[in-house]
Order: structure tokens, then C-alpha cells, then sequence
């Protein structure tokens, strides 16, 4: 039993292509055109970051380990659906009253937002209602998340304007908001083709 969330809200980029350090020029115009490619990327890599993607991800996964594989299944079976209708708790409740000693219950969960993981299973008793109370919070991480996503976006005051400076972007990394990276190829930039080379084409 599963429930996962996406929220993007946007994406910050350039609004010009970056430029090329000193260094970086140095290599493009000293190495020989048929040995450009295997030279830059050797001391710069393939990739830069072109773009950030804001938002968040939020996951939940509850299993149940029984005696056998057809027990298993067919407790799956019985609960299917009655996860996003029941909430975590109760369907953490189902799946301990279904079962007896032979059973234990595992949940893993991340929330990108604020950079958390669970990964944890129960067995008794005690560690039952630690997993019900870690569960329900990850549950209501993830229905909440696209509130949570805005909130946090308008207290970096990103809806505030069309150009960040580097420490607000700084900033919008460090409060979690950045939910994927874009990398496009160095060979891509203006500089890298353009650039002349002290070397004749080989």
C-alpha cells in the first residue's frame, strides 16, 4: 500500500547563457579540435546545472511480511484500496489485526520538503505504535504537500519577482525547495562552439 505526491511550481534558470571561466576558455582554446571534447570534460565534467525545478515529493509505502508468499499476497489482496480511504493509522490497525506473531509491518517514506526518510518495521506491540505515529505523519506530509510546497515559496519570495540573485538561490536550495536538477552539456554553450581554437581542425 502506497501513496506518493509531486508538486512543481516552477523552475529558476538563466536568463542568459553562463559564461565560461578564464581556466575553462584556456582549455577550449589551447586544445586541438579532435581532443577538445575528452580535455574539457576531464577537468570540468560533461554537465552544468542549467536549471533548477521547484517543488517537493512526498512517498509512503506499508507492507506486510507474513509466513509465506501466498499469505502475503493475499493479505495485500484484502487491503488493496483501503489505504488512501483509511488513512495510515487505520490501515496500520488492519494490518496488525489481520495478523498474528508471524507477521510484521514496514514503512518507508521520504519527504523532500524537509529533507526526511523513514525506514523502519514493527513487530510487537511498542514498536506497532512508534511505526502507526511515524507513518501518519508521513501520510500527512504528503497530502499536505502542495500547501507546504507554496508556503515555503512565498516565504523565499519567489512569486515576488522574475530575477534571484545567487544567495536567494542559495537560500531557496538550503529551505528544501528545489525538487529536481536540470543538467544540460558543456558542448551545448555558445562559448564551446564558437570559441577559436589555437590548433588547425584535425
Amino acid at each position: 500500500m502506497s501513496i506518493r505526491t509531486s508538486a512543481k511550481i516552477g523552475r529558476i534558470s538563466y536568463s542568459t547563457p553562463p559564461a565560461f571561466t578564464m581556466q575553462a576558455l584556456g582549455v577550449i582554446t589551447s586544445s586541438p579540435r579532435s581532443d577538445l571534447s575528452a580535455d574539457f570534460i576531464e577537468k570540468f565534467g560533461d554537465y552544468y546545472v542549467a536549471a533548477l525545478i521547484l517543488g517537493g515529493d512526498s512517498a509512503v509505502l506499508l507492507s506486510s511480511a507474513a509466513e509465506n508468499h501466498a499469505e502475503a499476497e493475499h493479505l495485500v489482496a484484502n487491503l488493496e484500496g483501503h489505504f488512501l480511504g483509511m488513512g495510515a493509522s487505520e490501515t496500520i490497525d488492519k494490518l496488525r489485526s489481520t495478523g498474528g506473531q508471524s507477521r510484521s509491518i514496514s514503512l518507508n517514506a521520504f519527504d523532500s520538503l524537509d529533507a526526511s526518510h523513514a525506514a523502519q518495521s514493527a513487530s510487537d506491540s511498542m514498536t506497532f505504535d512508534d511505526l502507526k505515529r511515524k507513518a501518519t505523519q508521513y501520510m500527512s506530509k504528503a497530502l499536505e504537500l502542495g500547501d507546504r510546497v507554496n508556503k515555503v515559496a512565498q516565504r523565499q519570495g519567489i512569486f515576488e519577482t522574475k530575477s534571484l540573485s545567487i544567495s536567494q538561490c542559495d537560500a531557496i536550495c538550503e529551505a528544501g525547495l528545489v525538487a529536481e536538477v536540470m543538467l544540460l552539456p558543456f558542448t551545448g554553450l555558445r562559448d564551446f562552439v564558437i570559441v577559436p581554437r589555437s590548433s588547425p581542425l584535425s
